[in-house]
Protein backbone atom coordinates (compact mmCIF):
# COMPACT_ATOMS: atom_id res chain seq x y z
CA UNK A 1 0.00 0.00 0.00
CA UNK A 2 1.12 3.55 -0.75
CA UNK A 3 -0.16 6.47 1.34
CA UNK A 4 0.82 10.14 1.18
CA UNK A 5 -1.41 12.31 3.35
CA UNK A 6 -1.61 15.22 5.77
CA UNK A 7 -3.61 14.01 8.78
CA UNK A 8 -5.03 15.63 11.92
CA UNK A 9 -3.11 13.46 14.41
CA UNK A 10 -1.60 10.03 15.01
CA UNK A 11 -4.59 7.70 15.50
CA UNK A 12 -4.98 5.16 18.26
CA UNK A 13 -4.10 1.57 17.33
CA UNK A 14 -6.79 0.07 15.09
CA UNK A 15 -8.22 3.48 14.22
CA UNK A 16 -7.94 5.40 10.93
CA UNK A 17 -6.55 8.94 10.86
CA UNK A 18 -8.60 12.00 9.93
CA UNK A 19 -7.25 12.99 6.49
CA UNK A 20 -6.84 16.72 5.83
CA UNK A 21 -5.18 16.39 2.41
CA UNK A 22 -4.46 13.37 0.20
CA UNK A 23 -1.60 13.96 -2.24
CA UNK A 24 -2.55 10.93 -4.31
CA UNK A 25 -5.86 12.53 -5.29
CA UNK A 26 -4.00 15.15 -7.36
CA UNK A 27 -0.32 14.31 -7.60
CA UNK A 28 2.10 11.57 -8.46
CA UNK A 29 5.16 11.37 -6.25
CA UNK A 30 8.17 11.86 -8.55
CA UNK A 31 11.91 11.32 -8.52
CA UNK A 32 13.57 13.79 -6.18
CA UNK A 33 11.32 13.08 -3.19
CA UNK A 34 13.55 12.60 -0.15
CA UNK A 35 12.83 11.47 3.43
CA UNK A 36 16.44 10.87 4.45
CA UNK A 37 17.25 10.82 8.19
CA UNK A 38 18.66 14.05 9.67
CA UNK A 39 22.32 14.84 10.10
CA UNK A 40 24.06 14.41 13.42
CA UNK A 41 25.23 17.77 14.72
CA UNK A 42 28.30 17.76 16.94
CA UNK A 43 29.99 20.13 19.35
CA UNK A 44 33.63 19.05 19.31
CA UNK A 45 37.17 20.25 19.98
CA UNK A 46 40.51 19.08 18.65
CA UNK A 47 44.14 19.66 19.40
CA UNK A 48 47.40 18.87 17.66
CA UNK A 49 48.50 17.00 20.78
CA UNK A 50 46.15 14.07 20.08
CA UNK A 51 44.61 12.29 17.11
CA UNK A 52 40.92 12.74 16.44
CA UNK A 53 38.34 15.06 17.96
CA UNK A 54 36.71 15.10 21.38
CA UNK A 55 32.93 15.31 21.16
CA UNK A 56 31.37 17.39 23.89
CA UNK A 57 27.82 16.65 22.73
CA UNK A 58 25.88 15.45 19.72
CA UNK A 59 22.28 15.77 18.61
CA UNK A 60 20.08 15.11 15.60
CA UNK A 61 19.16 18.18 13.57
CA UNK A 62 15.79 18.76 11.94
CA UNK A 63 14.86 16.47 9.08
CA UNK A 64 14.24 18.21 5.76
CA UNK A 65 11.54 16.40 3.79
CA UNK A 66 11.57 17.12 0.05
CA UNK A 67 8.38 16.35 -1.89
CA UNK A 68 8.46 16.52 -5.68
CA UNK A 69 4.96 16.11 -7.08
CA UNK A 70 3.97 15.90 -10.77
CA UNK A 71 1.16 14.81 -13.09
CA UNK A 72 -1.28 17.41 -11.82
CA UNK A 73 -4.84 16.53 -12.76
CA UNK A 74 -7.71 18.93 -13.61
CA UNK A 75 -7.96 22.38 -15.11
CA UNK A 76 -6.45 25.66 -13.98
CA UNK A 77 -9.33 26.44 -11.59
CA UNK A 78 -9.00 23.00 -10.00
CA UNK A 79 -5.31 23.66 -9.55
CA UNK A 80 -5.97 26.99 -7.84
CA UNK A 81 -8.36 25.49 -5.31
CA UNK A 82 -6.16 22.53 -4.39
CA UNK A 83 -2.97 24.61 -4.18
CA UNK A 84 -4.76 27.07 -1.90
CA UNK A 85 -5.79 24.28 0.49
CA UNK A 86 -2.26 22.86 0.46
CA UNK A 87 -0.73 26.29 1.01
CA UNK A 88 -2.98 26.96 4.02
CA UNK A 89 -1.99 23.67 5.64
CA UNK A 90 1.73 24.15 5.02
CA UNK A 91 1.67 27.75 6.28
CA UNK A 92 0.10 26.84 9.64
CA UNK A 93 2.63 27.86 12.31
CA UNK A 94 1.54 24.87 14.45
CA UNK A 95 2.81 22.44 11.82
CA UNK A 96 1.13 19.30 10.55
CA UNK A 97 1.27 15.51 10.74
CA UNK A 98 2.43 13.81 7.53
CA UNK A 99 1.44 10.18 7.03
CA UNK A 100 3.83 8.49 4.61
CA UNK A 101 3.88 4.83 3.62
CA UNK A 102 6.08 3.52 0.83
CA UNK A 103 5.01 0.94 -1.71
CA UNK A 104 5.70 -2.58 -0.44
CA UNK A 105 5.88 -1.69 3.26
CA UNK A 106 3.37 -2.92 5.84
CA UNK A 107 3.23 0.00 8.28
CA UNK A 108 2.92 3.74 7.90
CA UNK A 109 4.94 6.31 9.80
CA UNK A 110 4.10 9.86 10.86
CA UNK A 111 6.26 12.97 10.57
CA UNK A 112 5.66 16.01 12.74
CA UNK A 113 6.36 18.89 10.38
CA UNK A 114 6.91 22.61 10.84
CA UNK A 115 5.77 25.62 8.84
CA UNK A 116 6.79 25.27 5.20
CA UNK A 117 6.39 26.83 1.76
CA UNK A 118 6.06 25.37 -1.71
CA UNK A 119 7.46 26.20 -5.13
CA UNK A 120 5.50 25.64 -8.34
CA UNK A 121 6.83 25.13 -11.86
CA UNK A 122 4.21 25.85 -14.55
CA UNK A 123 4.60 23.76 -17.74
CA UNK A 124 2.85 26.25 -20.04
CA UNK A 125 3.90 24.71 -23.39
CA UNK A 126 1.82 21.57 -22.81
CA UNK A 127 -1.65 21.30 -24.32
CA UNK A 128 -3.21 20.71 -20.87
CA UNK A 129 -2.03 22.74 -17.86
CA UNK A 130 0.56 20.83 -15.85
CA UNK A 131 2.49 21.87 -12.82
CA UNK A 132 5.38 20.42 -10.85
CA UNK A 133 5.16 21.21 -7.13
CA UNK A 134 8.25 21.01 -4.90
CA UNK A 135 7.94 21.30 -1.13
CA UNK A 136 10.80 21.41 1.38
CA UNK A 137 9.39 20.77 4.84
CA UNK A 138 11.38 20.98 8.08
CA UNK A 139 10.28 18.26 10.50
CA UNK A 140 11.22 16.73 13.82
CA UNK A 141 14.28 14.44 13.54
CA UNK A 142 12.39 11.17 13.91
CA UNK A 143 9.16 9.78 12.53
CA UNK A 144 6.54 8.23 14.81
CA UNK A 145 4.45 5.08 14.90
CA UNK A 146 1.06 4.62 16.63
CA UNK A 147 1.23 4.51 20.44
CA UNK A 148 2.09 1.30 22.29
CA UNK A 149 0.73 0.82 25.80
CA UNK A 150 0.64 -1.78 28.56
CA UNK A 151 -0.25 -2.42 32.18
CA UNK A 152 1.42 -4.35 34.98
CA UNK A 153 1.34 -4.92 38.72
CA UNK A 154 4.62 -4.44 40.60
CA UNK A 155 5.09 -6.15 43.96
CA UNK A 156 6.39 -4.02 46.84
CA UNK A 157 8.68 -6.83 47.95
CA UNK A 158 12.15 -7.50 46.50
CA UNK A 159 11.73 -11.23 47.20
CA UNK A 160 8.43 -11.59 45.27
CA UNK A 161 8.31 -14.15 42.48
CA UNK A 162 6.75 -11.82 39.88
CA UNK A 163 7.80 -8.21 39.23
CA UNK A 164 9.69 -7.81 42.54
CA UNK A 165 9.84 -3.99 42.87
CA UNK A 166 10.71 -3.92 39.18
CA UNK A 167 9.30 -4.53 35.70
CA UNK A 168 11.15 -5.65 32.57
CA UNK A 169 9.44 -3.93 29.62
CA UNK A 170 8.60 -5.97 26.52
CA UNK A 171 10.83 -5.32 23.50
CA UNK A 172 10.67 -1.61 22.69
CA UNK A 173 9.75 -0.75 19.11
CA UNK A 174 11.46 1.89 16.99
CA UNK A 175 15.01 3.05 16.29
CA UNK A 176 15.83 5.67 18.92
CA UNK A 177 15.20 6.52 22.57
CA UNK A 178 11.66 7.77 23.20
CA UNK A 179 9.87 9.44 26.14
CA UNK A 180 7.59 7.34 28.34
CA UNK A 181 4.21 8.20 29.86
CA UNK A 182 3.96 6.42 33.22
CA UNK A 183 1.02 6.22 35.64
CA UNK A 184 0.99 4.49 39.01
CA UNK A 185 -1.73 4.19 41.62
CA UNK A 186 -1.15 5.51 45.13
CA UNK A 187 -2.87 3.77 48.01
CA UNK A 188 -5.90 5.27 49.78
CA UNK A 189 -4.95 7.83 52.47
CA UNK A 190 -1.73 8.43 50.64
CA UNK A 191 -0.04 10.57 53.27
CA UNK A 192 3.12 12.17 51.91
CA UNK A 193 5.21 9.24 50.75
CA UNK A 194 7.79 9.71 48.03
CA UNK A 195 7.80 7.42 45.01
CA UNK A 196 11.21 6.52 43.61
CA UNK A 197 11.14 5.28 40.03
CA UNK A 198 14.20 4.58 37.87
CA UNK A 199 14.30 3.39 34.25
CA UNK A 200 17.53 1.43 33.71
CA UNK A 201 18.52 0.43 30.18
CA UNK A 202 21.28 -1.97 29.25
CA UNK A 203 22.69 -3.88 26.31
CA UNK A 204 22.98 -7.47 27.48
CA UNK A 205 22.68 -8.42 31.12
CA UNK A 206 24.45 -5.45 32.70
CA UNK A 207 21.37 -4.34 34.65
CA UNK A 208 19.76 -6.90 36.96
CA UNK A 209 16.07 -7.43 36.20
CA UNK A 210 15.30 -7.53 39.92
CA UNK A 211 16.52 -4.94 42.42
CA UNK A 212 19.72 -5.71 44.30
CA UNK A 213 18.91 -6.03 47.98
CA UNK A 214 20.37 -7.34 51.23
CA UNK A 215 18.23 -8.53 54.13
CA UNK A 216 19.98 -7.48 57.33
CA UNK A 217 18.67 -10.12 59.76
CA UNK A 218 21.89 -12.09 60.11
CA UNK A 219 24.38 -9.43 59.01
CA UNK A 220 24.82 -7.41 62.23
CA UNK A 221 27.50 -8.33 64.71
CA UNK A 222 26.29 -10.17 67.82
CA UNK A 223 29.37 -9.13 69.80
CA UNK A 224 29.39 -5.34 69.37
CA UNK A 225 30.14 -3.64 72.72
CA UNK A 226 27.16 -1.76 74.13
CA UNK A 227 24.60 -3.46 71.90
CA UNK A 228 22.37 -6.53 72.09
CA UNK A 229 21.04 -8.14 68.91
CA UNK A 230 18.22 -10.61 68.46
CA UNK A 231 15.79 -11.74 65.78
CA UNK A 232 12.04 -11.44 66.29
CA UNK A 233 9.20 -12.68 64.07
CA UNK A 234 7.30 -9.83 62.41
CA UNK A 235 5.15 -10.31 59.31
CA UNK A 236 5.63 -6.66 58.28
CA UNK A 237 9.32 -7.26 57.56
CA UNK A 238 10.56 -8.53 54.20
CA UNK A 239 11.30 -12.13 55.18
CA UNK A 240 9.06 -12.20 58.25
CA UNK A 241 11.86 -11.48 60.74
CA UNK A 242 13.35 -8.27 62.09
CA UNK A 243 16.80 -7.84 63.57
CA UNK A 244 16.30 -5.87 66.81
CA UNK A 245 19.33 -3.81 67.83
CA UNK A 246 19.17 -2.59 71.43
CA UNK A 247 21.68 -0.12 72.80
CA UNK A 248 22.59 -1.04 76.38
CA UNK A 249 25.30 1.41 77.44
CA UNK A 250 27.08 4.65 76.64
CA UNK A 251 25.80 8.19 76.04
CA UNK A 252 28.07 9.06 73.13
CA UNK A 253 27.46 7.99 69.55
CA UNK A 254 28.19 4.29 69.19
CA UNK A 255 27.41 2.11 66.22
CA UNK A 256 26.77 -1.51 65.36
CA UNK A 257 27.86 -2.74 61.94
CA UNK A 258 26.60 -5.22 59.35
CA UNK A 259 28.67 -6.60 56.48
CA UNK A 260 27.38 -5.52 53.07
CA UNK A 261 27.33 -7.37 49.77
CA UNK A 262 27.49 -4.77 47.00
CA UNK A 263 25.82 -5.01 43.56
CA UNK A 264 27.87 -7.04 41.10
CA UNK A 265 27.66 -4.36 38.37
CA UNK A 266 29.82 -1.28 39.04
CA UNK A 267 28.12 2.09 38.75
CA UNK A 268 25.98 4.68 40.53
CA UNK A 269 23.30 3.41 42.90
CA UNK A 270 20.68 5.02 45.11
CA UNK A 271 20.83 3.29 48.49
CA UNK A 272 17.65 2.91 50.54
CA UNK A 273 17.36 1.37 54.03
CA UNK A 274 14.11 -0.17 55.33
CA UNK A 275 13.82 -0.08 59.12
CA UNK A 276 12.18 1.32 62.25
CA UNK A 277 14.43 3.83 64.01
CA UNK A 278 14.08 6.55 66.65
CA UNK A 279 14.65 10.25 66.02
CA UNK A 280 18.33 11.10 65.74
CA UNK A 281 19.51 7.61 64.81
CA UNK A 282 22.34 7.67 62.28
CA UNK A 283 22.66 5.38 59.27
CA UNK A 284 25.88 5.07 57.30
CA UNK A 285 27.24 3.06 54.39
CA UNK A 286 30.94 2.83 55.16
CA UNK A 287 34.18 1.15 54.27
CA UNK A 288 35.50 -1.41 56.74
CA UNK A 289 37.82 1.36 57.97
CA UNK A 290 34.64 3.28 58.93
CA UNK A 291 35.06 5.94 56.26
CA UNK A 292 31.47 6.99 55.55
CA UNK A 293 30.34 7.00 51.92
CA UNK A 294 26.68 7.85 52.63
CA UNK A 295 25.11 9.04 55.89
CA UNK A 296 21.57 9.77 57.02
CA UNK A 297 20.04 11.01 60.28
CA UNK A 298 16.51 9.84 61.07
CA UNK A 299 14.17 12.85 61.58
CA UNK A 300 11.62 13.08 64.37
CA UNK A 301 8.65 12.91 61.96
CA UNK A 302 9.38 9.31 61.00
CA UNK A 303 10.25 7.94 64.44
CA UNK A 304 8.67 4.55 65.04
CA UNK A 305 7.52 4.00 61.43
CA UNK A 306 8.62 1.14 59.22
CA UNK A 307 9.72 3.00 56.13
CA UNK A 308 12.38 3.31 53.43
CA UNK A 309 15.04 5.96 54.12
CA UNK A 310 16.74 7.43 51.06
CA UNK A 311 20.44 7.67 51.91
CA UNK A 312 21.51 9.15 48.58
CA UNK A 313 23.60 8.08 45.57
CA UNK A 314 27.08 6.54 45.59
CA UNK A 315 29.40 4.98 43.03
CA UNK A 316 29.89 1.38 44.00
CA UNK A 317 32.51 0.00 44.28
CA UNK A 318 34.40 3.15 45.23
CA UNK A 319 36.45 4.85 42.49
CA UNK A 320 35.21 2.34 39.93
CA UNK A 321 36.09 3.55 36.38
CA UNK A 322 33.34 4.28 33.90
CA UNK A 323 31.86 1.42 31.91
CA UNK A 324 32.57 1.30 28.20
CA UNK A 325 30.13 -0.95 26.31
CA UNK A 326 32.41 -0.95 23.25
CA UNK A 327 35.18 -2.58 25.28
CA UNK A 328 33.09 -4.59 27.71
CA UNK A 329 32.94 -4.19 31.45
CA UNK A 330 36.09 -3.14 33.24
CA UNK A 331 37.29 -5.42 36.05
CA UNK A 332 35.46 -4.81 39.30
CA UNK A 333 37.64 -3.40 42.06
CA UNK A 334 36.12 -5.15 45.07
CA UNK A 335 35.83 -2.96 48.19
CA UNK A 336 34.55 -4.40 51.49
CA UNK A 337 31.70 -2.36 52.95
CA UNK A 338 29.63 -2.18 56.10
CA UNK A 339 26.26 -0.70 57.00
CA UNK A 340 26.35 0.99 60.41
CA UNK A 341 23.53 2.27 62.58
CA UNK A 342 24.14 4.34 65.69
CA UNK A 343 22.55 6.18 68.62
CA UNK A 344 23.80 9.05 70.79
CA UNK A 345 21.33 8.33 73.58
CA UNK A 346 21.99 6.04 76.54
CA UNK A 347 19.44 3.54 75.34
CA UNK A 348 17.30 2.89 72.29
CA UNK A 349 16.02 0.31 69.85
CA UNK A 350 16.44 0.00 66.07
CA UNK A 351 14.64 -2.67 64.03
CA UNK A 352 16.66 -3.33 60.87
CA UNK A 353 15.21 -4.94 57.76
CA UNK A 354 16.67 -4.46 54.27
CA UNK A 355 19.14 -2.47 52.16
CA UNK A 356 18.11 -1.77 48.56
CA UNK A 357 20.36 -0.65 45.69
CA UNK A 358 18.69 0.97 42.65
CA UNK A 359 20.79 1.77 39.54
CA UNK A 360 20.55 5.48 38.73
CA UNK A 361 23.06 6.02 35.94
CA UNK A 362 25.67 3.42 35.13
CA UNK A 363 27.53 5.48 32.52
CA UNK A 364 26.99 4.44 28.88
CA UNK A 365 26.22 0.82 29.70
CA UNK A 366 23.12 1.68 31.70
CA UNK A 367 21.43 5.01 31.09
CA UNK A 368 18.89 5.86 33.78
CA UNK A 369 16.35 8.57 34.37
CA UNK A 370 15.78 8.96 38.10
CA UNK A 371 12.52 10.52 39.21
CA UNK A 372 10.82 11.07 42.54
CA UNK A 373 7.25 12.19 43.12
CA UNK A 374 5.06 13.06 46.09
CA UNK A 375 1.43 14.21 46.07
CA UNK A 376 2.15 17.06 48.48
CA UNK A 377 -1.27 16.67 50.08
CA UNK A 378 -3.27 14.13 52.08
CA UNK A 379 -6.98 13.48 51.70
CA UNK A 380 -8.84 10.45 53.03
CA UNK A 381 -11.21 8.35 51.00
CA UNK A 382 -9.61 8.78 47.58
CA UNK A 383 -7.29 6.74 45.39
CA UNK A 384 -4.69 8.88 43.67
CA UNK A 385 -2.80 8.43 40.42
CA UNK A 386 0.71 9.75 39.98
CA UNK A 387 1.61 10.70 36.41
CA UNK A 388 5.07 11.18 34.95
CA UNK A 389 4.41 12.33 31.39
CA UNK A 390 7.75 12.22 29.61
CA UNK A 391 6.03 12.91 26.27
CA UNK A 392 4.84 16.37 27.39
CA UNK A 393 7.29 16.99 30.27
CA UNK A 394 4.54 17.05 32.91
CA UNK A 395 4.41 15.60 36.44
CA UNK A 396 1.17 15.66 38.42
CA UNK A 397 -1.20 13.73 40.68
CA UNK A 398 -4.94 13.33 40.34
CA UNK A 399 -7.84 11.41 41.84
CA UNK A 400 -8.42 8.15 39.95
CA UNK A 401 -11.26 8.61 37.49
CA UNK A 402 -11.05 12.42 37.46
CA UNK A 403 -9.34 14.79 35.07
CA UNK A 404 -6.02 16.55 35.41
CA UNK A 405 -7.57 19.70 36.83
CA UNK A 406 -9.56 18.21 39.70
CA UNK A 407 -9.23 20.02 43.02
CA UNK A 408 -7.74 17.08 44.92
CA UNK A 409 -4.72 16.74 42.67
CA UNK A 410 -1.86 18.94 41.66
CA UNK A 411 1.78 19.08 40.59
CA UNK A 412 4.18 16.60 42.12
CA UNK A 413 7.81 17.09 43.00
CA UNK A 414 10.26 15.94 40.35
CA UNK A 415 13.80 14.94 41.22
CA UNK A 416 15.75 14.14 38.09
CA UNK A 417 14.60 13.65 34.49
CA UNK A 418 11.43 12.32 32.94
CA UNK A 419 11.31 8.60 32.09
CA UNK A 420 12.39 7.33 28.68
CA UNK A 421 13.01 3.94 27.10
CA UNK A 422 15.39 2.71 24.41
CA UNK A 423 14.84 0.09 21.66
CA UNK A 424 17.33 -2.71 21.09
CA UNK A 425 18.29 -3.05 24.76
CA UNK A 426 16.74 -4.25 28.01
CA UNK A 427 14.63 -1.66 29.84
CA UNK A 428 13.84 -2.17 33.54
CA UNK A 429 11.59 -0.02 35.72
CA UNK A 430 12.59 -0.06 39.41
CA UNK A 431 9.82 1.22 41.70
CA UNK A 432 9.86 1.99 45.44
CA UNK A 433 6.40 3.34 46.31
CA UNK A 434 6.88 4.29 49.99
CA UNK A 435 9.94 6.39 50.77
CA UNK A 436 10.03 8.78 53.70
CA UNK A 437 9.24 12.24 52.33
CA UNK A 438 11.37 14.48 54.53
CA UNK A 439 9.79 16.89 56.99
CA UNK A 440 6.21 15.72 56.32
CA UNK A 441 4.52 12.83 58.09
CA UNK A 442 5.14 9.80 55.89
CA UNK A 443 3.16 6.77 54.82
CA UNK A 444 4.51 3.56 56.47
CA UNK A 445 5.77 0.99 54.01
CA UNK A 446 3.60 -2.06 53.37
CA UNK A 447 5.30 -4.91 51.55
CA UNK A 448 1.96 -6.60 50.83
CA UNK A 449 0.42 -3.68 48.87
CA UNK A 450 1.22 -3.89 45.17
CA UNK A 451 1.36 -0.99 42.73
CA UNK A 452 -0.65 -0.99 39.49
CA UNK A 453 1.08 0.87 36.67
CA UNK A 454 0.20 1.84 33.11
CA UNK A 455 2.63 3.01 30.45
CA UNK A 456 2.50 4.39 26.92
CA UNK A 457 5.06 5.49 24.34
CA UNK A 458 5.29 6.43 20.67
CA UNK A 459 8.04 4.50 18.87
CA UNK A 460 10.39 6.73 16.91
CA UNK A 461 11.97 5.89 13.56
CA UNK A 462 14.91 7.29 11.64
CA UNK A 463 13.70 6.33 8.17
CA UNK A 464 11.19 3.54 7.64
CA UNK A 465 9.00 1.37 9.85
CA UNK A 466 9.37 -2.38 9.49
CA UNK A 467 6.66 -4.98 9.97
CA UNK A 468 8.16 -6.23 13.25
CA UNK A 469 9.68 -3.08 14.74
Amino acid sequence: MRLHQIVAAIPDPGESPVVLFDFDDWFKVAQGTDFSPPEVRVSSVWTQLNDGEDWGSSTLGDRIITLRLTAFRGNAEDHAEVLQILGQLLNDHRGQWFLWQDEGTVHERYFRTKRASLSIEDLLLLEDPKRVVTIKIPAEPTAYGPPISGTATIANDPTAGTNPMSLVFPDIKGDVRTPLWLRWEYVTDVGNSLVRAAIATSAGDVTPDDPTYLILNTEFSDTQAGWDTEDELDADFINGTRRRLTKTSGTSLTTVAASVTLPTVPGDYRVLARMVAPSGATLALSTVAEVDVLTYEVPAESAGELTWYDMGVARLPLMQPSLDPARGLVPTLATPFSFRVGLSTAAGVIDADTLLFIPVGLDEAVDTNYTGAAPGFASSGFVYDGILDGINDLAYAKVTGFGVGDTNGGPIALDGGFPAITPGVKNVLHLVPYVFAGALTGQPDDKDVNTDIEYLYYPRYLYIRSATG
